[in-house]
């Protein structure tokens, strides 16, 4: 098998500060961009069949940053520097569709040694290039376990795109704190905790257990006699993943 790949990004950005609030200048960012990712392949086991994927995406964005409070400008100096962030975009695919992202960050820095932020994001992502539309490949006399029967047979193996993957939608918060210590110079405390929730992910056909056949019943192929004849390895799209991470670390620098 022979494939080869070629990507072009480009990127357009604008930013400056388009009107002033009380505690500050708002910061505003516009961004706009184009990318096309190609893919030529060649596979001798398809009967030396060519296949060309293409993609182009077509993105526009835009990012505020907005000061609330302010100890320097005297707005609500006691409740120290606050400032809001929205963040905003589309994305549209030539192969899929058009994806949004958003989010939502605020930071508040009581005093100068001390800030805490807190962000919410929303994000669309669309299946890989591949993961679409490959195309559909048998390869037979594959050894394969069978977890069900405690056996090892030989199956055909369907390997591939899926143009039935959905697109996946993630929903990320991060919350964090950091203050800076008065022990060495330039040294820092910061504390963050992030959970990641995702449904409609993609992802690669797992290890065939009895749990896996019962989750996909209709990509395994069984004979009269119970025996494996093919397994559908094509990418599939998981419901729902989450997961948490919590991180403490120190940093310093004597000077």
């Amino acid at each position: 098998a022979r494939e080869r790949a070629f990507s072009l990004a480009t990127k357009a950005t604008l930013s400056g500060t388009p009107f002033r609030m009380p505690a500050g200048e708002a910061a505003l960012t516009l961004d706009t961009g184009y990318d096309r990712v190609s893919n030529r392949s060649r596979d001798t086991r398809a009967g030396g069949q060519r296949v060309s994927l293409n993609r182009d995406v077509a993105a526009v964005g835009a990012n505020i940053s907005l000061p609330i409070t302010s100890r320097r400008g005297d707005v609500l100096a006691g409740i120290g520097d606050t400032t809001l962030n929205l963040n905003g975009g589309n994305h549209h695919h030539s192969d899929f569709g058009t994806l949004a992202d958003w989010s939502v960050g605020l930071t508040w820095s009581p005093v100068e040694a001390l800030s805490f932020q807190a962000s919410y994001i929303y994000a669309e992502a669309a299946p890989g290039l591949s993961q679409l539309g490959a195309p559909e490949i048998v390869t037979f006399n594959v050894p394969v376990f069978d977890f069900t029967r405690d056996e090892t047979v030989l199956a055909s193996i369907i390997s591939g795109g899926n143009p039935a993957l959905l697109k996946e939608k993630q929903r990320d918060i991060k919350l964090s704190a950091s203050l800076d210590l008065p022990v060495l110079r330039r040294s820092s405390l910061l504390v963050e905790y992030f959970r990641n929730a995702s449904d409609n992910v993609t992802r690669s056909f797992p290890l065939l257990t009895s749990a896996v056949e019962n989750a996909f019943p209709e990509r395994v192929t069984r004979d009269a006699a119970g025996r494996i004849v093919s397994i559908d390895r094509r990418p599939v799209t998981f419901s729902d993943v989450e997961s948490w991470r919590q991180r403490d670390a120190r940093s310093g620098a004597a000077g």
